[in-house]
């Protein structure tokens, strides 16, 4: 009886040990488990952060950002600095020194003319500042087939400079560039052959313009355009109001200097051929 309940006591041991080991191998793989999601899910919400940190920065790693090089004109040190669409960038293009700049880079690259240097940076410019229904415009203007284009009117042997009288900023605000100008010009012609120069007229021109950072350039095209300047519409019209002094052609006697103009000291002999010429008129009117 004794022997039987020893054995049983041992039966007994060795089940409970064998029940304690599988409670404790469930255990563990729910532990293990719950383990596994946890990591899961973690994984899963840092995937997510970072699929949305990626589409955010897209954007701005297709984009491309201008510089700006400004190198010293006495100790030649360069100097690098970047033009974004924040606060420093806004200042830059609502200063009227910029603004001014730009407007009149475009009228005289636009307005002037001559045959020997219009290829080599006027026509870059306008291109890099007008927008492509400006660009338009100037492809008709400049055309060979146009009648009214400079070289049909004026050809290879003049040339066309630009003189700008006054430049007015229309649609300025505190802190925000104006949204257009008002630019009186007068032209002058220029012969190349005698030197000679005479005033052909007075122009008002009138554009609208903008600052768009985002527009791709390549290297030589942001050299020009750093701010990327863009006239979006632009008229020219006969400047009435302002009045074009007289110029002398080189070669031409100047009607100040024809005998008899008010005005004009004349030398001894000519002035008593006058007289006398006076003096025969007054006694052929007293004679009866």
């Amino acid at each position: 009886m004794l022997k039987r309940t020893t054995s049983s006591e041992r039966i007994d041991k060795a089940v409970k040990r064998a029940v304690d080991y599988e409670t404790t191998i469930a255990d563990m793989a729910r532990r293990s488990e719950k383990r596994a999601w946890r990591v899961a899910g973690a994984s899963s919400v840092l995937t997510l952060v970072m699929a949305g940190g990626l589409i955010f920065l897209m954007p701005h790693l297709q984009k491309r950002e201008p510089y700006l090089i400004m190198a010293d004109a006495y100790t030649g040190t360069a100097s690098l600095a970047r033009l974004s669409t924040g606060s420093a960038f806004t200042e830059m293009r609502a200063s009227e020194a910029v603004n001014r700049s730009n407007i009149v880079h475009y009228v005289l690259a636009r307005e002037s003319y001559d045959a020997g240097v219009v290829n080599e940076r006027d026509w870059r410019t306008v291109f890099t500042m007008s927008a492509p229904n400006v660009r338009d415009q100037v492809r008709a203007e400049r055309s060979a087939s146009n009648p009214a284009s400079p070289l049909a009117l004026y050809g290879k042997n003049s040339a066309v400079r630009i003189r700008i009288l006054s430049v007015t900023p229309l649609g300025a605000s505190p802190g925000k560039p104006p949204k257009g100008a008002t630019v009186r010009f007068q032209r002058v012609l220029f012969e190349k052959s005698t030197g000679a120069t005479r005033v052909l007229d007075n122009k008002l021109a009138t554009m609208e313009f903008t600052y768009k950072p985002a527009i791709q350039m390549n290297d030589a095209d942001s050299v020009e355009n750093p701010l990327r300047f863009q006239v979006e519409n632009y008229r020219v019209d006969n400047d009435a109001a302002t009045l074009i002094p007289t110029e002398t052609l080189a070669g031409v006697v100047p009607p100040s200097a024809m005998p008899g103009m008010p005005g004009q000291v004349q030398p001894p002999a000519a002035q008593a051929g006058i007289q006398a010429d006076a003096g025969t008129s007054a006694t052929t009117q007293v004679q009866p």
